[in-house]
């Protein structure tokens, strides 16, 4: 679970900024908290409100980079262009800090770096009444806590200074070791393991035009699945009674020949161990599945299936060519339920809203939040959004609901609704609406709005 975040000059953030997913002092809807770890208890769910380019965003895209860095998928030279510019003393470094709970353990992570070098760096794990330090680094230094060390096989001390040694200073520590793929049973690497899943398998983040790949991958060859699916479309009254993968022509498919070649290819070939292989067009929604069926490839495409009123056949339907563009975003959104419900997540969607009606967006989250009440496992949903809706203390807690707002100097300050002084009976919405807690749009005197004759335009 995501315990707390901080970030400092990276994208709208100048100063160091918090966001925190443990609980406050409201005492309603206490099944929408996780058990503790550590004696830490976390939050299940979390809602982002702000303006248009007030730092919604840049929060999500903070954690994001942090996490690409950890896993290979971000080049350190890209955040040259990415600290905060809106002053005249501009820092080279930007630092990065998460408190986690993964595998029944909880982790403060951290990393300070420049567009060159890792500058700082350190991984603690946390106890109920103390933390221990596993290993820290400063500019080149990089030192272990030998009292961790001495708990664990003599050897294996031998083993991190070979691993330390060579790490360059460009890589993170945690991305070096995942490079290395070590795959000796060391009890002393147990926690990088630990905190290294949690970034790699726990950690979701869903942007408005991410598609969720993994899971359709799935729907492909698991019937209960594909099952499930259909009664999440028919709770969303969308019409559809259920999915299916009909094998077409690979030339019949909406995706570029050349791709659709390259993809065909690297499936036959002698060496390689891949059965299957799936390509999605983001422009038409079209999801393509490839799989090798003896010395050729057979090809399969996604439709929905809608009953003929009063009958029992169905009509099937191309979702790439004949699905609006809010089924498109549901049929993404779905499987972050199924996760939600399947396994220890922490999914976070940018602009939940999106070709989405506001009625549906709330039934997505109520789903979420009653289905919490008999979930075993650890689960979180945090959203960034401009639905105002969902301002509802029938609905969630105060200290879930938090507010971005930009400052004079073009810096984005995050706020918790706890912060304020607001009555549990107070219409949250309207407070919101007319700018009490902030992060709404602020707008110009029209009147002042002269084109160069002194013309007035309203």
């Amino acid at each position: 679970m995501l315990v707390r975040f901080s970030v400092e000059n990276f994208l709208s953030f100048k100063e160091r900024t918090y966001f925190s997913m443990i609980p406050g002092k409201t005492r309603s809807k206490a099944y929408h908290k996780n058990k503790p770890v550590s004696n830490v208890q976390t939050l299940k769910f979390s809602a982002i409100f702000g303006a248009n380019a007030s730092g919604k965003s840049n929060l999500i895209k903070s954690i994001d980079f942090g996490k690409r860095l950890i896993v290979g998928n971000e080049k350190l030279s890209s955040i040259d262009n990415q600290v905060f510019k809106l002053t005249s003393t501009t820092s080279p470094n930007s630092r990065f800090e998460y408190e986690i709970q993964a595998n029944g353990k909880m982790y403060a992570y951290g990393f300070i770096i420049s567009r060159r070098a890792i500058i700082e760096e350190w991984l603690y794990l946390v106890a109920p009444k103390s933390e221990t330090l596993i290993f820290e680094r400063s500019n080149e230094q990089i030192s272990l806590n030998d009292e961790f060390l001495m708990q664990h096989p003599k050897n294996e001390k031998d083993f991190w200074n070979f691993v330390l040694e060579s790490v360059k200073a460009d890589k993170l520590i945690l991305n070096h070791i995942a490079q290395l793929e070590i795959k000796k049973e060391l009890t002393s690497f147990e926690h990088i393991k630990n905190v290294l899943g949690w970034f790699k398998n726990s950690l979701t983040i869903v942007y408005p035009k991410s598609r969720s790949m993994g899971i359709h991958f799935e729907l492909l060859q698991n019937a209960d699945l594909r099952s499930m699916f259909g009664k999440f479309l028919a709770y969303f009254d969308t019409g559809i009674d259920s999915i299916d993968f009909l094998k077409v022509d690979p030339s019949k498919v909406k995706i570029p020949p050349h791709i659709l070649d390259d993809s065909i290819n690297r499936l036959l070939e002698e060496d390689s161990e891949k059965t299957t292989t799936m390509i999605s067009e983001p422009s038409t929604g079209q999801f393509v599945f490839l799989q090798k069926e003896g010395a050729g490839v057979s090809c399969s495409k996604m439709v929905t299936k809608r009953k003929i009123y009063g009958s029992e056949n169905h009509v099937e339907f191309d979702t790439a060519d004949e699905e609006s563009d809010g089924t498109k975003r549901l049929l993404d959104l779905i499987p972050l339920l199924v996760d939600s419900i399947d396994g220890d997540n922490v999914i976070i969607i940018d602009e939940i809203e999106r070709s989405l009606h506001p009625n549906l967006v709330m039934n997505f989250i109520e789903f979420y939040l009653d289905s919490s009440r008999t979930m075993s496992n650890k689960t979180q949903l945090i959203l960034a959004t401009h639905e105002s809706g969902l301002l509802d203390q029938t609905l969630i807690r105060k200290d879930e609901v938090w507010f971005i707002a930009k400052s004079k100097d073009g810096s984005s300050h995050v706020s918790s609704l706890e912060e304020f002084k607001v009555r549990f009976d107070k219409e949250l919405r309207k407070n919101y609406l007319i700018g009490r807690f902030n992060g709404i749009p602020k707008f110009g005197n029209r009147l002042n709005l002269e084109d160069t004759n002194g013309n007035n335009y309203f």
